[in-house]
């Protein structure tokens, strides 16, 4: 059970982000409780189904005022191994401009 002792919870605001390691998902009060990176996220309930798959990866939530699009969630590499390097990301870059898309990399959710 997370502990939610309140120095380290937070609730994001518009353009506010949370990165790093998923730990744990509880429902209390109403609210979903996220521990992320050493943090305990307020996030609302209809989250849940989304980030549950996710547990014990990487990942960022990024808060926004964009209608529809509240929180964006992105799954990130669990290591750097399989990060781009410059190289990469200029061939993708010229990649994008011939089919239109990037060979992912993440994964995003929302």
């Amino acid at each position: 059970m997370i502990s939610t002792n309140e120095s380290k919870v937070t609730i994001l605001t518009p353009w506010m982000e949370v990165i790093g390691p998923f730990v744990e998902l509880v429902v209390q009060d109403g609210v979903l409780l996220a521990e992320i990176a050493k943090h305990i996220v307020v996030l609302p309930l209809e989250l849940k189904d989304g980030l549950t798959p996710h547990l014990g990866h990487r990942i960022t939530i990024l808060r926004t005022d964009i209608q529809g699009k509240e929180y964006l969630i992105r799954i990130l590499a669990d290591d750097k191994q399989d990060l781009p390097t410059l190289e990469d990301t200029s061939r993708n870059t010229v990649n994008l401009c011939k089919n239109g898309h990037l060979p992912n990399r993440c994964e995003v959710i929302g």
